[in-house]
């Protein structure tokens, strides 16, 4: 057993975590350098990462480059410019201007500090920003339209008070939904339709207080129903008695609508529940996994093969230690918020189609980096300063050395 060095808990590593993690160590110039045994808990490293990633706290602040006013992630007295993201993607200056030489003398991550806070970051943490449309106070998002306070949320369209959504219309106050219309404080639901207070729910519509029913519609305060229609608290009623519960309902009754409640919550203590939230998983541990295999201690992952402590992540293989996105990811140890084709990556942050690369933030499309911030489209640099493809692959394993000198690899 080791000892978390943070919360002082004890923790195992298996030999298929052990194995993983040698799967996942890093080539350069065709030599492994073995990733070492984490020294913290899966939980105090998923904490780690998390705090690199502001999805739902927004500022008013100036944009570092012109000036003008404008919502960001970053408060005004962030110690790092701040641009405007259509400024940032259009910024002449590339981000290899505020490349450093490496100094032997001291520890790496404090040399990659000091460069990093000269380098301008995005006001916002968003893709497709050409399909974007009145969509100003949002971020971790793509691809939307007339939505507000809508965060890791994408090609939605008429959306308000939403987190983790995905191909959704006129939706409000919900969480996790995919492919749905005109919900109203939902949670875990997939493709239903005028849903409300409605909860783990597929394929369901027209109705109000479901828990874990599948096709089912017009139907008020049930639990685990299938292809169901016209049922209160799991019992068939008439479309007349139906009717008269939902005029009670819209018509705002306070009194109906507490008992509605209580009796559902009491029937939700009393149907059994399937132990672990998903569908169509194999091998896998945690809890909302779909379509995956061989995920373990792993949470709300959508079609991935092998993945460890990892969390919200789709489309991916071959990740350990990985929060947030991933569509085509593969064979990356310890990222958060990275996306569209990460590979053999380590240690990455909020970077779009890096490969071959360890410690970058907000990289796009560049490969064979190290310890590098805000580049774009880039090779072979490291603390952003280009190097040829020779120098990078002798300075590299010299630098892997010194920072197991350092205690920081």
């Amino acid at each position: 057993m080791n000892t978390c060095q943070q919360c002082e808990s004890s923790f195992a590593i298996d030999q298929g975590e052990r194995a993983q993690r040698m799967d996942l160590s890093p080539v350069i110039a065709g030599v492994k350098y073995d990733l070492p045994e984490p020294k913290l808990c899966p939980n105090c490293r998923m904490q780690r990462r998390m705090v690199f990633r502001n999805e739902r706290k927004l500022f008013q602040r100036t944009s570092s480059k012109s000036g003008k006013a404008m919502l960001s992630m970053y408060s005004d007295d962030t110690v790092f410019p701040v641009f405007a993201n259509s400024e940032w993607w259009a910024d002449e200056n590339e981000a290899n201007i505020y490349g450093q030489d490496i100094d032997w003398n001291r520890p790496f991550f404090e040399q990659m500090h000091e460069m990093s806070l000269k380098v301008p970051r995005m006001q916002f943490f968003k893709t497709g920003e050409e399909s974007m449309d009145n969509a100003e106070y949002t971020n971790c998002v793509s691809s939307l339209k007339d939505c507000y306070l809508a965060f890791a949320t994408s090609y939605s369209e008429g959306c308000s008070y939403l987190d983790y959504t995905d191909k959704c219309f006129d939706c409000y106050d919900c969480y996790f939904i995919f492919g749905c219309t005109q919900c109203y404080e939902c949670v875990d639901c997939e493709n239903c339709t005028r849903l409300a207070h409605s909860q783990q729910c597929k394929t369901c519509s027209d109705s109000y207080f479901l828990y874990d029913c599948k096709d089912t519609k017009n139907s008020i305060a049930c639990v685990g129903l299938r292809n169901k229609e016209y049922h209160i608290l799991n019992k068939p009623v008439s479309k007349e008695q139906y009717e008269t519960v939902l005029a009670d309902l819209k018509q705002g009754n306070k009194q109906r609508i507490a008992q509605i409640r209580t009796s559902f919550e009491e029937l939700k203590q009393s149907v059994p529940k399937k132990y672990i939230q998903g569908e169509g998983s194999e091998d896998v541990t945690g809890n909302a996994i779909w379509n995956s295999q061989q995920c373990y201690n792993s949470y709300d992952i959508y079609n991935s093969e092998r993945l460890r402590h990892s969390a919200w992540v789709m489309d991916s293989k071959d990740c350990m230690d990985f929060y947030a996105w991933g569509e085509g990811t593969e064979l990356t140890y310890d990222a958060v918020g990275c996306g569209d084709k990460v590979y053999a990556s380590q240690f990455v942050s909020h970077s779009f189609g890096v490969k071959e690369s360890q410690y970058l933030e907000l990289c796009m499309y560049s490969s064979n980096c190290f310890g590098c911030v805000g580049l774009k489209k880039k090779q072979y640099c490291i603390l952003n300063k280009q190097y040829t493809k020779e120098e990078y692959e002798m300075l590299v394993p010299k630098l892997i050395a010194h920072m197991k000198s350092t205690g920081e690899w």
